[in-house]
């Protein structure tokens, strides 16, 4: 992930070499910056996570360090640091253990008994703890007093600053302010969590995730009056904070650094390490912890003579057409590129050379790399444009109709067919079938039909390849020149049983190249209908048990002489096993019916029934 710098977008590019055709091309804004300064404090201290530093005081991995030597440590443990009339105090999270150090030592330590606290905070001569929606002040006695309570999963950060109050939140993720004695939702950016903000002359910086699954997608905004500007929005950030060059925010998965302004983002370091767990600023140092693994650095204000970035592997696809390069920027500027046939560079790939504004190669991978020779330069935008070969196809849904439903444009479809209503559609759904928009309904019932829908970006012509087999057993091609959206299988000609379906999907033009997608679907082929394994009739009640080998039953339905039909009621409340009990009544002086059972692919048999 790059925090901010490169975006893949898809645009016509009129000026490139290649043009009528959709270009991919590499965008970057505000992207490369030649960075400031920075040292390593953490020097020989390993582990995964560094949590905190402040001073000479390091937290890596529930253990506290000062200049180098551990002081204390707890196993399955997060520490929070955070200094305090010249002392620094210690959080251990779960713990809830506060440790009050000086000069590497430990001087005295207090259990804080309060639940899901998780940071603490300074402010002047008051100390705060906060967490699961809740905060409180507290001294080092151990006297603790609430100062409030959002209804929220969790706090995130508290600060005091222009006067008033302001907290974070995650779960939701908003800003509340205090007015007066009231606390109001003072910004509700609609994500799940914001993890920092800051006031920055007349602007408000937040930044925070929405959690989709396991996945964060970051956000960047800037409030400026009743205007807000999303500056940033993509992989995510998990760090930020307000410090002299501005709103700093890192990545949890790349090493990245990012100040933001309300015109964009500047990239200002790439660290090896993957995530910028914590960013403060202390004194006129920026205090960098990082995990993946600990680190802890810190970054001065002074500019380095020069900087450099190298791209991530850039995949071109199958016969790429590299274009132009293109770059907006200030100061001395050299451009290198180097390509590859694998997507880890090695020793195949050829060395770094210079970029004369054109790449000379057929290499299916590249990288770009970027020198920024004096303390002054920037850039500001790079375009990379590339005409890739072929885009493989993509099968996006697909199914197996019930015997006598029909769909698309299939190249053995029958000609007698019949339109499809709303009540007939409803009641396949009904059983749990898939029935396409556009379906309607064939006469031979025996036929089964397999549809798909699929795309390719690049508008090639598609074929496909259909196979099949039975459970446990290998694949059989049925055709593979099919060039429709559907094809009828005949189900007469196979054994009844569970069977899968294969649907592959390949460029017509580039049958040639390993470009394809495929689909596997299971269905049942089945053309018994069930049978009455038993009935009896008592008490002015028919019941009986029907049972079908393969598919579960549909509905039970019975009737007299000249009536309609009526259904039957199931024993355990619902028809949906394959093997079913069910029961009616029979009016007095009824003595002749008749009984018809059907299966969920439509196999039905009517039975004639006496009632003595």
């Amino acid at each position: 992930m790059l925090i901010h710098l490169i975006s893949i977008v898809m645009v016509i590019q009129g000026d490139s070499l290649f043009t009528g055709k959709i270009n991919q091309v590499e965008v970057s804004r505000e992207g490369i910056f030649s960075g400031y300064v920075i040292d390593k404090v953490s020097g020989e201290l390993s582990g995964e996570v560094a949590s905190d530093a402040s001073g000479e005081y390091i937290a890596i991995d529930g253990a506290v360090y000062y200049k180098g030597r551990k002081i204390i440590g707890k196993e399955n443990s997060y520490v929070r640091l955070e200094k305090f009339k010249g002392y620094t105090l210690a959080l251990f999270i779960p713990d809830r253990r506060l440790y009050i150090l000086s000069g590497g030592r430990v001087k005295d330590s207090l259990k804080i008994d309060l639940e899901g606290i998780n940071d603490i905070y300074r402010y002047g001569n008051d100390l705060f703890l906060f967490g699961s929606g809740e905060i409180f002040t507290f001294t080092l006695s151990g006297r603790t007093e609430k100062f409030a309570q959002f209804p929220v999963k969790n706090i995130t950060g508290i600060k005091r600053q222009r006067g008033r109050w302001y907290v974070s939140t995650s779960e939701p993720g908003r800003i509340y302010e205090k007015v007066g004695k009231e606390w109001r939702v003072f910004y509700d950016p609609n994500i799940t969590e914001v993890n920092a903000f800051a006031f920055i002359g007349d602007t408000v910086f937040v930044s925070g995730n929405q959690v989709q699954g396991n996945q964060l997608q970051g956000r960047v905004i800037a409030i400026y009056g009743n205007e807000e500007t999303e500056i940033y929005k993509g992989s995510g950030v998990i760090s930020g904070a307000g410090t002299w060059r501005g709103f700093v925010c890192g990545d949890g998965e790349d090493g990245q650094i990012a100040v933001f302004t309300t015109e964009g983002f500047k990239l200002i370091q790439d660290l090896p390490e993957k995530e910028i767990v914590d960013i403060h600023q202390e004194g006129r140092n920026i205090v960098i912890c990082t995990g993946k693994p600990a680190g802890v650095y810190h970054m001065l204000m002074i500019k380095s003579k020069k900087g450099e970035y190298t791209t991530r592997v850039i995949d071109g696809g199958y016969g790429v057409k590299w274009g132009r390069v293109r770059w907006r920027g200030k100061g001395r500027v050299k451009v290198q590129y180097r390509t590859g046939r694998t997507s880890k560079t090695d020793t195949t790939w050829t060395g770094w050379r210079e970029l004369n504004r054109e790449i000379n190669s057929g290499d299916r991978y590249l990288q770009l790399k970027f020198s920024l020779l004096s303390g002054n330069d920037f850039i500001r935008f790079i375009e990379l444009n590339y005409q890739p070969r072929n885009h493989p196809p993509v099968i996006k849904d697909y199914g197996v109709l019930p015997p006598g439903v029909g769909y698309g444009n299939a190249d053995n479809s029958p000609f007698d067919r019949a339109m499809m209503d709303e009540t007939q559609r409803a009641r396949w759904k009904g059983m749990g079938f898939v029935i396409p928009d556009g379906s309607f309904l064939v006469k031979t019932a025996i036929l089964r039909c397999v549809w798909w829908n699929a795309e390719d970006r690049d508008g090639d012509k598609l074929v496909f390849s259909l196979y099949i087999k039975k459970k446990g057993e290998k694949y059989r091609l049925i055709n593979d020149a099919i060039q429709g959206n559907a094809y009828f299988i005949d189900a007469s000609v196979y054994p009844e049983g569970e069977y899968y379906l294969k649907i592959v999907a390949r460029d017509y033009e580039t049958s040639f190249y390993p470009d394809s997608d495929y689909a596997v679907v299971d269905f049942l082929i089945d053309n018994t209908p069930p049978v009455l394994k038993s009935d009896k009739f008592k008490n002015g009640w028919y019941s009986g048990v029907v049972e079908d080998r393969l598919s579960p039953i549909y509905r039970v339905f019975y009737k007299f002489e000249g009536e309609e039909w009526y259904a039957s009621i199931p024993e355990d409340g619902v028809f949906d096993e394959k093997k079913e009990g069910f029961r009616f009544r029979v009016p007095d002086g009824e003595r002749k019916g008749a009984l018809k059972i059907e299966d969920k692919l439509g196999n039905y048999k009517i039975i004639p029934l006496r009632f003595e």
